[in-house]
């Protein structure tokens, strides 16, 4: 009987410790647990993160307290990115230098699965992708880990701030299981570098259009001349020079060509908001700015157009004229102007309208800025190379 009872309560232990306690080891192995979001079938960006490390697979990571791991052997960044994160981790108090820092990838696309015949919501699926980037920026198929599944709907875009808002809150350090060789725990910090996609899918998650007047260049605003748009020879030559050249040399470049507008360099500003007035806008303008396109500017710039829109006293007519023409320049979506315009001129904030971007209402919340949403060269390359 006692030895019943005995083995009874090494039972019950054991049950507890391995499999059925809050703290027990399988509820706490990290195995990703899928679950539902925004109609979209949903991993935690934690749980991948967990799942990837615990899995001893090679990520690349740099010590928060070491600079040699952020340099290279001249003591150059190898991007200005790394060069910016570092700066902001080494003012950060209460971190150890042994805190170690990894770099994320959000890529999403949309795709028919299969073929369906006539055209229903059910035709094209959307998946989002997490990839932990690996040594030297070389990844494997193990880095990448499926973030949500759905149909390609409208919620798309609730989805990608989900998973930025859940990346922002990786960056706090937090002890973290490292598998495969090292079998520790390090207090860990999770950044996102980039979001890559195709030029639509881009488009589509920064609320930006994709064939407007004004955008024939990504993340810019400027009117597109075919006689001096494309660089002259000698801009092209030195462009490629300075794109060639090592960071340890600082070529000078020139500010102004009177052969061409050199779009990819010259004359281009960054502005807290879209720089012409709106009632310029009833006139004819010759000029358009070379801006830089950014989450702040259109934010600023269409907060800006609503409170004058608000206080104007021009006809709906003429004021709906400028608000279209203003929502061109900054490069907003084409097919949700006509529904933002109505919703201002009805007197509902900008913030309230249905065709108000979802990044636009979060992007300080989530700290990111478009410029994040990085231009593909080759992008079916890139494409291979992400996902093989």
């Amino acid at each position: 009987m006692l030895f019943a009872i005995g083995l009874l309560a090494k039972l019950n232990h054991s049950l507890t410790v391995y499999i059925e306690g809050q703290n027990s080891i399988v509820n706490n192995l990290p195995i990703p647990t899928v679950s539902i979001c925004h109609k979209a079938a949903y991993i935690p960006a934690r749980e991948i993160i967990n799942h990837i490390l615990a899995m001893g697979i090679d990520v690349m990571f740099f010590r928060a307290g070491h600079e040699k791991d952020w340099v290279d052997q001249s003591g150059h960044y190898e991007t200005n990115f790394l060069s910016d994160l570092h700066h902001n981790i080494s003012t950060m108090k209460d971190i150890s230098m042994e805190t170690r820092v990894i770099l994320v990838r959000v890529w999403s696309d949309g795709f028919e699965a299969h073929q369906i015949k006539g055209k229903n919501e059910f035709n094209s699926l959307q998946i989002f992708t997490l990839t932990v980037i690996g040594p030297n920026y070389k990844n494997t198929k193990h880095n990448t880990v499926p973030f949500a599944l759905c149909f390609q709907w409208q919620n798309q875009n609730d989805i990608l701030v989900q998973l930025l808002k859940e990346l922002k809150e990786l960056r706090s350090p937090t002890l973290r299981y490292w598998g495969g060789n090292e079998n520790q725990v390090y207090p860990t910090m999770v950044y996102l570098e980039m979001i890559s996609n195709d030029y639509p899918e881009r488009c589509s998650n920064t609320g930006t259009t994709q064939n407007g007047t004004f955008t024939h260049r990504w993340r810019h605003s400027c009117m597109f001349e075919d006689s001096i748009v494309p660089s002259c020879p000698s801009c092209h030559l030195k462009n490629i020079e300075y794109i060639l050249s090592p960071p340890s040399v600082h070529l000078k470049r020139e500010s102004t060509c009177h052969q061409c507008l050199d779009w990819w360099h010259r004359g281009v500003t960054k502005p807290k908001i879209y720089p012409i007035q709106h009632e310029c806008f009833l006139d004819k303008i010759k000029n358009f700015p070379s801006v830089e396109l950014s989450f702040e500017m259109m934010y600023n710039s269409i907060t800006s157009l609503q409170e004058w829109c608000f206080s104007s006293t021009l006809s709906k007519t003429q004021k709906g004229v400028v608000i279209k023409k203003y929502l061109q320049a900054i490069g907003f979506a084409t097919q949700c102007i006509p529904t933002l315009t109505k919703d201002l001129l009805e007197g509902k904030k900008a913030s309230e309208s249905l065709a108000y971007p979802a990044i636009l209402r979060y992007f300080r919340t989530v700290d990111v800025e478009m410029k994040s949403c990085k231009t593909m060269p080759m992008y079916m390359c890139f494409l291979v190379i992400e996902n093989p």
